[in-house]
């Protein structure tokens, strides 16, 4: 969908410059997607969740997926109420049922 904007028939080129918020890495990762249809498996949280932002800035729904997925097993004590919080804010729907069965399973802890 934000591409189809970008580039559909009504599309001319800049002059200026795009602002894009996102760091090079998460950039990097981004279009590597776009070209390869694939992404590894990343181990920074900070990446993953910038991705999964951008992802679904762009609309790039087996990205989101994808990130998602590789959101799951970050998900601890310390981090999984502002995963949560983050899913919902993006409708990650698998990212919000890992965190609610995580707060299920760890009930005795919290």
């Amino acid at each position: 969908k934000h591409f189809e904007t970008m580039f559909g028939p009504n599309w001319s080129e800049q002059t200026e410059p795009v602002e894009v918020d996102a760091i090079s890495e998460v950039l990097g990762h981004a279009l590597d997607y776009i070209y390869s249809g694939s992404i590894p498996e990343l181990e920074s949280q900070e990446v993953l969740l910038g991705l999964l932002e951008l992802s679904d800035c762009w609309d790039l729904s087996e990205l989101f997926k994808s990130v998602e997925n590789q959101l799951i097993p970050t998900i601890s004590l310390l981090t999984y109420e502002e995963l949560q919080r983050i899913g919902e804010r993006y409708h990650a729907d698998t990212l919000i049922k890992a965190c609610e069965q995580f707060q299920e399973d760890n009930a005795h802890a919290l």
